[in-house]
């Protein structure tokens, strides 16, 4: 725990200090049980190291955003916003630091919180996010960043890409 608050409190100056970051909050996650609690941050967290994910909280996710693209596309994009955005990590990061009395700095400053988000979203746009054989429809799930904006971009077996902006 001391490794964490030490990382948040010097700041997220690099990639390599976020996914550090990630990394130890993952562990912490773990040892708490609250992977299935914190499905957003689970979720970012085993994304910052891994590239194929197939532990039951990202394929939950994948297996969502699948149905969506099945079924509902209009409704995929409010899932998206509300489930997997940036904004949401920042949200379960809170609860996470209020319920652990680790620092707040890293979620209450504009300024810190959209360093560590940018630093974040690069790191994760080097690696597409491959989902496994049996999801039907989706490929990949990505991150595109450019002009300081952030988009998650959704591949499909199909061919068609989906790009939903942050």
């Amino acid at each position: 725990m001391e490794k964490l608050k030490r990382r948040i409190r010097s700041g997220i100056a690099c990639e390599e200090d976020a996914v550090f970051l990630m990394v130890k909050v993952r562990k912490l996650l773990e040892r708490e049980g609250l992977k299935e609690t914190l499905t957003t941050i689970t979720f970012y967290c085993d994304w910052s190291v891994h590239t194929v994910m197939n532990g039951t909280g990202a394929q939950t996710i994948l297996g969502i955003i699948d149905q969506f693209v099945a079924d509902d596309l209009p409704s995929l994009r409010k899932f998206i916003q509300q489930t997997l955005s940036l904004s949401s990590l920042r949200d379960e990061f809170r609860d996470l630091c209020n319920r652990y009395e680790l620092p707040l700095e890293l979620v209450e400053s504009e300024k810190q919180w959209l360093g560590f988000r940018d630093l974040l979203a690069a790191n994760l746009s080097d690696c597409d996010l491959e989902a496994n054989e049996a999801l039907p429809n989706i490929r990949s799930l990505s991150f595109h960043c450019a002009d300081n904006r952030i988009s998650a971009i959704i591949a499909l077996k199909k061919g068609e890409i989906i790009s939903i902006e942050e």
